[in-house]
């Protein structure tokens, strides 16, 4: 696989006084690697942000675990963030992490993982569907990728928002030995007429999920949706029904957010219950 690295900066411009210099004011949060897929046939763009202490001596042994986020475009920044703010968080601090986000080129034909004819009343969408693909590009290219140039630990995270949050249900049924963390924030798991709840309550039954955790977060004040969109809310009580012991899930629903606003604080609480007790194998 071959990859380049360029360095993504991000601009925080502090105006101390006004008269603040600008190499004073420049933080970088990560850096853009360019990674050419054979599975995807295509070049993609990944976000890294390295621990703060990463590469210092202290820390040369020291093995951290991985965040991919799915949507970087959109949600890297606000991952990192409230990351940070859990890993400062005193006696109730949570690891640190190296995090790993994932850029679209085709969010619908990517983060679907079943073709769907016609949704909510829009026209045919030809480019759905290829979640499957998605995820062999994780599991033969990222992720080997990412162990082979950082010093990551067993532990992996997966999250996702929306059509984000549908992949991250899909591979957390389907895929589950990929990552041992799930949050899945408010997904779209209404897409295809609702097939992967359909499929979710025997995939439950039969399969295990040792030591795997699990947040899912839903938005309280969506109005005038699909009424297959309100299916989603059966998943928690297929997880009851479950007897899996060593599974840990929790769900969540944030009555006074939306579908864009329910992101943050479903990325704290979500993050925070699956570090627990700093669980960290």
């Amino acid at each position: 696989m071959k990859y380049t690295i360029h360095t993504l900066f991000v601009f925080f411009f502090f105006m101390m006084d006004l008269q603040a210099k600008e190499n004073d004011s420049l933080l970088i949060v990560g850096k853009k690697n360019k990674i050419v897929s054979r599975q995807l046939k295509e070049e993609r763009s990944i976000w890294i942000h390295l621990p703060e202490n990463y590469h210092d001596k202290r820390a040369i042994n020291h093995h951290y675990p991985v965040i991919y986020v799915l949507d970087a475009e959109l949600n890297f920044l606000t991952v990192t963030g409230v990351q940070a703010a859990l890993h400062r968080g005193g006696r109730s601090r949570k690891p640190d992490a190296i995090i790993v986000g994932i850029e679209n080129t085709d969010r619908t034909r990517d983060l679907t993982p079943t073709p769907a004819v016609s949704e909510r009343g829009h026209a045919t969408l030809t480019n759905s569907g290829g979640g499957e693909r998605f995820v062999s590009f994780l599991e033969k290219e990222l992720l080997p990728l990412v162990d082979s140039q950082f010093r990551t630990s067993k532990r992996r995270v997966l999250i996702g928002h929306s059509f984000g949050g549908l992949t991250t249900i899909n591979i957390f049924l389907k895929h589950t030995q990929l990552f041992s963390d799930y949050l899945a924030i408010d997904p779209s798991l209404w897409w295809d007429d609702s097939k992967l709840l359909t499929e979710a309550k025997e995939i439950l039954q039969r399969s295990q999920f040792d030591h795997v955790g699990l947040f899912v977060a839903s938005a309280g004040m969506e109005k005038n949706i699909n009424p297959n969109h309100e299916k989603r809310l059966s998943l928690p009580d297929m997880l009851k029904e479950t007897t899996q012991p060593t599974l840990r899930w929790h769900y969540r629903r944030f009555d006074e957010e939306n579908h864009g606003s329910v992101v943050l604080p479903a990325l704290f609480y979500g993050l925070r219950f699956l570090y627990q007790d700093n669980y960290q194998p």
